[in-house]
């Protein structure tokens, strides 16, 4: 009993102090967590995976709160459900940085973060978990008189109304089982990547079809330094891999938070940052991203939410995030309009302020004269739910001369504009220089192929 009790002394673990008398309120740091992917986890590597899932979500709190794991077992602070986890740590337990207000929040999102970032090992694979952070009632207890500990609440946690996640197939066969342990595999490396900074972002910009020197914003496109040939390059299958495992919100937080970092830098350029439309829901991911735009209004009225229509958008969370987001002064837009999942009635709801023609129609508008009438009627299908519409993909001089007359008034694509790590915007001259040379250079081309 002596080694356990030095033991909590060195984990930062001792009764509050009090008068005689009386009891010293603390605020107890409780939260629960539902591991969204326990159940495709088990179906996809075994019940031996899914143990070790809920002894990793262990691991990672004692890391972050600087508590061993025997410590919080022993006092029974974690108490797991199935899929739910009930986080419940009294007051002076851990670090300082782990108590007052705010503090469970905190805690959650670390978790959440630390789960999706760092995998742990299972016969030979490494897996990502899908945490979401659920609030439970936190109150302020007392100790007890002579019970030398502080008392802890009753409070029932979350609901556990939901038993297996929507990630989770019924009845997975060996295609599905390939299938995941493949996603994993290939969202795990970009992850990686992630987590060790080893990413960029290649800006792209917007620029007016008539007018080279006009350009709407500059878009951040992620580029890592892991292609297998050497070479930087867009990791789009790992992507679909995040969406498809429910792992994306980690990735956009980070790539957000860049963008956010470069507009703190770069006091007038306007900058955009793309999210997956499952991201697009206000939660535990956006609260510190919130907090930080509410402080810095004038970055936040220069940075546009690319919300990508990869996967299925909800309308209702994402007319919430909007909302917020907008209220904050951001400005959005819907990417990869016209080929994505979103119905017009679910744009309709968004009113986002960009629309952005998805460049597959530009790269069809030479097949045939009925190509080039839907790509038209796609332009003023977009013009009719909003006021600023982009066309994307646009790779030729002859493809923007098109899109002008059709009265795009913005576009993007190399022919304008390739992505590049440079910034561009602080050095607008040679900017439009260099465009004015490739644009004739280009023109050149093709009347020497005509001859």
């Amino acid at each position: 009993m002596g080694d356990q009790r030095r033991q909590d002394r060195q984990a930062g673990i001792s009764p509050p102090e009090r008068s005689e008398g009386s009891a010293a309120d603390a605020l107890e740091n409780v939260f629960a967590l539902r591991i969204e992917n326990l159940w495709a986890v088990r179906d996809a590597y075994g019940e031996g995976a899914a143990d070790c899932a809920l002894a990793h979500v262990i691991a990672q709190l004692g890391t972050i709160i600087g508590i061993p794991v025997a410590t919080i077992v022993r006092n029974s602070w974690i108490v797991a459900d199935g899929q739910w986890i009930e986080v419940r740590l009294p007051p002076q337990a851990g670090r300082p940085n782990v108590h007052g207000e705010g503090a469970s929040q905190s805690l959650a999102l670390a978790l959440c973060a630390s789960a999706a970032a760092r995998p742990f090992a299972y016969d030979g694979h490494s897996i990502h978990l899908v945490l979401s952070c659920h609030p439970v009632r936190a109150r302020r207890v007392a100790s007890e008189p002579g019970s030398g500990a502080a008392a802890l609440s009753t409070d029932a946690a979350a609901p556990k109304d939901q038993d297996e996640p929507a990630v989770a197939p019924a009845r997975p066969d060996a295609g599905w089982v390939g299938r995941y342990r493949s996603d994993m595999v290939e969202a795990s490396g970009l992850l990686r990547a992630i987590e060790g900074d080893d990413f960029y972002l290649a800006w792209q910009p917007i620029r007016s079809s008539s007018d080279p020197y006009e350009i709407l914003y500059y878009e951040g496109l992620l580029r890592t330094a892991q292609a297998a040939d050497g070479d930087d390059a867009a990791p789009h299958d790992a992507l679909g891999a995040l969406e498809r495992l429910g792992l994306v919100r980690h990735l956009d937080h980070q790539v957000v938070s860049r963008v956010i970092d470069q507009l703190e830098c770069d006091p007038t350029v306007v900058l955009a940052a793309n999210i997956s439309a499952l991201s697009a829901v206000f939660d535990q991911w956006w609260i510190a991203i919130e907090s930080r735009l509410l402080k810095r209004r004038d970055v936040a009225r220069r940075l546009v939410f690319e919300i990508t229509e990869t996967a299925e958008l909800s309308p209702s969370e994402a007319t919430i995030f909007t909302d917020r987001m907008r209220r904050l002064g951001c400005r959005i837009a819907v990417d990869d309009f016209g080929v994505g999942f979103a119905s017009i009635r679910r744009l309709l709801a968004l009113s986002p302020d960009i629309v952005k023609v998805d460049g597959s129609f530009v790269r069809r508008m030479d097949r045939s004269e009925r190509d080039r009438r839907i790509l038209a009627s796609v332009i003023g299908l977009a013009h009719a739910i909003s006021s600023l519409v982009v066309v994307e993909g646009v790779e030729t001089e002859t493809q923007r001369e098109f899109l002008e007359s059709l009265g795009a008034d913005w576009i993007q694509g190399n022919c304008v504009g390739r992505p590049s790590v440079v910034r561009s915007w602080l050095f607008p001259n040679r900017q439009v220089e260099a465009l004015n040379r490739f644009r004739d250079a280009t023109v050149a081309h093709f009347a020497r192929g005509a001859a």
